[in-house]
């Protein structure tokens, strides 16, 4: 396991959330209750992903996600999970530009296989 946190001055969690993102080849999964424009660049960007799936809160701040990706309404979410193929992070970090860039952030990164794919069967359930 991994901390990854974000602050004002420190934006390690944007630059590596996007790195991530970009390299998932076959799965990336997202809860998140709040995505802003700046989240939906992140999403788009990730072409390589085959199966691209968000779950959120909010449908009219996302107008411009891409065709192809999956979009869920659910609202009573207030988790925060991103699940690619091997990996997956977990904590209080939404897909906005105050979660990346202007709060104080914590995200958990998990590369056990066994704990992603338990994360994987949560998604489903909150998919379902």
């Amino acid at each position: 396991m991994k901390l990854v946190r974000s602050t004002p001055s420190e934006l390690g969690f944007f630059s590596e959330l996007r790195e991530w993102m970009s390299a998932q080849k076959n799965r990336l999964w997202i809860v998140t209750p709040f995505i802003d424009q700046v989240g939906v660049s992140l999403i788009n960007s990730c072409g390589k992903a085959g199966d691209v799936r968000v779950i959120t809160r909010r449908n009219r701040q996302i107008p411009d996600i891409r065709p192809g990706i999956s979009v869920k309404l659910r609202e009573e979410i207030h988790v925060k999970l991103y699940i690619g193929d091997d990996s997956a992070y977990f904590g209080s970090a939404n897909l906005t530009v105050n979660s990346l860039m202007d709060n104080t952030e914590l995200l958990l990164k998990f590369e056990k296989e066994d704990f992603v794919n338990r994360l994987a069967g949560y998604y489903m359930v909150l998919w379902g």
